[in-house]
């Protein structure tokens, strides 16, 4: 829900737009149940939650209903027949397209951003049922199969935790389409500014001597922090509210604006890495160590702090409802191995995972995976661990980034899990822009109005830049429009 349309709102959002789906709910169900009506749970999707209701209650449920009203913001879109319509909850009757409508839409509009609003896509739906002629209540304006029993028994329906008032002939907590594992977030972050951490890279740089093959240049673009993490934490909280914790893993860093709670913990890598691989500015190795993480679920998604999720998105885009991880392959593919392509390590990574995929199991991995959230299951890296031992702590000793790594949880992991049967491909709207490109102006702009990709990537690289002080100006002012809501995990002013 954005552009397009003027609209009061009620202020910047209670919660994540996850949550507000039951904020909602909980309003409008203590609205109907305060003057004395029944609704009852029928459908829960991602992003809404649909009720039922006796038609003959529909008068009575629009006097419940308006004096929501009262508050700014909230609003009532209406189907009968082929006509459609919204109507403001402010008072005054309802009109006869309303009082004679098929179902209702009850929301409050929030504001989210530059142009953007939240609020109708987590809608309250309320349908309207009456006895038919197969002697059974049947949803009004619907022909098929959504009918149960007069008299059929109450129940009580949970999801994601919250409680509503439900029929035994829709069993709509217990769905077999919805994800019930908790789902954890892991951020890798550094602070490439930080002197302390800058005088440990020069302490241990002289350790590779001359062997051009490990990757310590372009320190900048490796570990510079523009508060990319600050925002990417606003659209994980925004957008994807059912992540149950959040992990971020440093150098022992945290940044000063962050706020630790029981869903936010910073990780040191010592609480991952044994001492005598330590310090690690490989991020690789931290990589490998992720699934050591204390407390972590067996259902996670791995972050860049360069990667912010666009609009809201399911736990079921990542994970199918029986906890397969999903994989999102580019249309870019894996550059044949030759002098020019071994200068990257990430490459050369790419290309080991490639070389032990073939020999285990027969298959070619030949695209590169999006710059997105990594799906991963806890059981399948520890497997890895034990089944590649060499390779894993070769990786994991590798202070800086080297020939010899594995990119694990950003590839090899998934092409694993898929070929051990406990991964597929997925889909997901992705965008990309190196943020030393000159078109980079053009792309933020076109995402800022269109808002319709999952998940982006603003990606530091290193090719140098022209005008550095200009593309953090463009930079945080897109980022500031685009997530002007803090999350609960920055320190208020």
């Amino acid at each position: 829900m954005s552009q397009g349309q003027w609209w009061e709102t009620g202020g910047t959002p209670p919660c994540s737009l996850h949550d507000l789906k039951h904020h909602l709910a909980g309003r409008v169900i203590g609205a109907l149940t305060g003057r004395g009506l029944h609704p009852f749970l029928v459908e829960a999707s991602d992003s809404c939650l649909g009720f039922g209701l006796r038609v003959e209650d529909r008068p009575a449920a629009w006097l419940a209903l308006e004096h929501l009203g009262r508050e700014p913001g909230w609003y009532l879109d209406w189907r009968r027949g082929y006509r459609t319509g919204t109507q403001r909850l402010k008072g005054g009757r309802s009109s006869a397209s309303v009082s004679g409508s098929e179902w209702w839409r009850i929301y409050r509009v929030y504001r989210t951003g530059y142009r953007s609003v939240a609020g109708r896509d987590q809608a309250v739906e309320l349908s309207f049922w009456a006895l038919g002629p197969s002697g059974e209540l049947e949803r009004v304006g619907v022909r098929g199969h959504q009918r149960f029993p007069v008299g059929t028994s109450s129940t009580v329906e949970s999801v994601d935790g919250r409680i509503y008032p439900g029929v035994a002939s829709y069993p709509v907590g217990n769905s077999l389409t919805r994800l019930r594992e908790p789902i954890d977030a892991v951020y890798t972050w550094v602070d490439g500014s930080d002197p302390s951490w800058r005088a440990s890279l020069d302490k241990w740089a002289p350790e590779v001597g001359d062997d051009a093959s490990v990757d310590i240049e372009p320190v900048e673009s490796l570990y510079r922090s523009r508060d990319e993490l600050r925002y990417s934490l606003r659209s994980l909280w925004l957008h994807a509210g059912w992540i149950r914790r959040v992990f971020i893993v440093t150098a022992g860093q945290v940044p000063d604006w962050l706020v630790q709670d029981d869903r936010l913990t910073v990780v040191d890598h010592s609480e991952i890495f044994p001492a005598a691989w330590l310090p690690t500015f490989n991020s690789h190795a931290i990589e490998v160590r992720l699934h050591h993480i204390d407390g972590l679920s067996e259902h996670f998604l791995y972050f860049n702090d360069d990667v912010f999720l666009g609009r809201p998105v399911a736990a079921e885009k990542f994970f199918t409802a029986n906890g397969l991880s999903r994989f999102f392959e580019a249309e870019a593919r894996i550059p044949m191995p030759d002098a020019e392509t071994a200068r990257l390590p990430v490459n050369t990574a790419a290309h080991n995972g490639q070389h032990l995929i073939y020999e285990n199991f027969g298959r070619v991995v030949d695209r590169k995976l999006h710059h997105a959230p990594h799906p991963l299951r806890r059981s399948v890296l520890f497997e890895i661990e034990a089944r590649f031992p060499e390779i894993i702590e070769k990786t994991a000793r590798s202070r800086f980034r080297n020939p010899g790594d594995l990119s694990v949880a950003s590839a090899f992991a998934h092409h694993y899990a898929f070929c051990t049967g406990r991964a597929i491909p997925g889909t997901i709207e992705a965008g990309y822009q190196n943020l030393e490109a000159r078109r980079l102006s053009m792309f933020l702009e076109r995402v800022l109005l269109a808002r319709d990709l999952d998940v982006f990537c603003l990606n530091d690289t290193e090719v140098p830049n022209q005008d550095p002080e200009r593309t953090e100006t463009a930079l945080l002012r897109f980022l500031d429009s685009y997530f002007p809501v803090s999350s609960p995990w920055e320190k208020r002013d």
